[in-house]
């Protein structure tokens, strides 16, 4: 499982965010909220689309 550090939408803070196992597309877990973020391809080669679900 990978992790990264990003800004939650839900939480109003940078925090870690878990990678699901074996999602399509990357799917990341807010570990202080539990807020489901989906990241998608873009079309600008150096940014990935960040997603909130509910």
């Amino acid at each position: 499982m990978s992790t990264v550090i990003s800004w939650c939408m839900d939480c109003g803070h940078d925090t870690a965010l878990d990678s699901v196992p074996q999602a399509m597309p990357t799917e990341y877990i807010c570990r202080d909220c539990t807020a489901a973020y989906i990241v998608e391809p873009s079309p600008v080669a150096d940014s990935a689309q960040l997603h909130a679900v509910a």
